[in-house]
């Protein structure tokens, strides 16, 4: 019994302390952010403005040929997609009788989606007016909605997928959904449709949903419903 506590305690530990960092660090972009709309603050616009020319002059070089890759990158990360790949790795993980780690998911991708909404309701930021939009957007802009679930359901899945593996493996799984986080990001902000600081305020919120909710469930066993005790 007692070697199966501290592993449980080292997991919530690390689930809540981390995603208490990345919320920190999201509130202080959020006030930079909230500031810089209101003229009080410069820094964020800046980089919000500089990441917009550096892409504009990748549209000027690289074109048809990148937009049509952008455009099928973004899709991936679209509400669509992502739901899709959340319900059918929750149904492979029920199958296999992993109930606590389908349900994690499923709260970790519930819990992003309703702080989309009303993240983007409460800041009611516009998207960008000064770039020319590649594909048809509405409503707000902050935070981003592709961004913060395709980091909420990346991180799950790393963090399933990583659970009992080795430290190399953990690390390639982490790396590889921050990639993929990161090129959706990048896909949004080339198409026009967000900001550098929406799609950043994406990653860390959606990657602190998932690290709470990791922490949260780890407090209870990983046994599957039947197992042996």
């Amino acid at each position: 019994m007692k070697a199966q506590v501290k592993p449980f305690n080292r997991l919530v530990s690390f689930g809540f302390g981390a995603a208490g960092l990345l919320a920190a660090a999201f509130l202080i972009l959020t006030s930079e952010v909230t500031e810089a709309r209101m003229g009080e603050h410069e820094t964020i616009g800046v980089l919000d403005k500089a990441s917009q020319v550096f892409f504009i002059h990748l549209r000027t070089e690289l074109g048809f040929i990148l937009e049509n890759i952008m455009v099928f990158i973004t899709d991936i990360g679209s509400p669509e997609a992502l739901i899709g790949i959340g319900v059918c790795a929750a149904m492979l993980l029920v199958m296999k009788k992993r109930y606590r780690d389908a349900l994690f998911l499923a709260c970790a991708g519930t819990i992003s989606s309703i702080a989309i909404y009303f993240l983007k309701h409460h800041y009611a930021r516009p998207r960008p007016e000064n770039v020319s939009w590649l594909i048809d957007v509405s409503g707000f802009s902050y935070p981003s909605g592709h961004a913060t679930g395709s980091a909420t359901i990346f991180t799950a899945l790393a963090l399933i997928l990583a659970s009992g593996r080795s430290e190399r493996v953990s690390w390639v799984l982490a790396v590889a959904a921050f990639v993929s986080y990161s090129l959706i990001a990048i896909s949004r902000i080339y198409l026009g449709a967000h900001y550098l600081s929406d799609v950043l305020a994406g990653g860390l919120l959606g990657t602190s949903i998932s690290l709470m909710f990791w922490g949260f469930f780890g407090a209870f066993p990983a046994q599957s419903d039947g197992a042996e005790s």
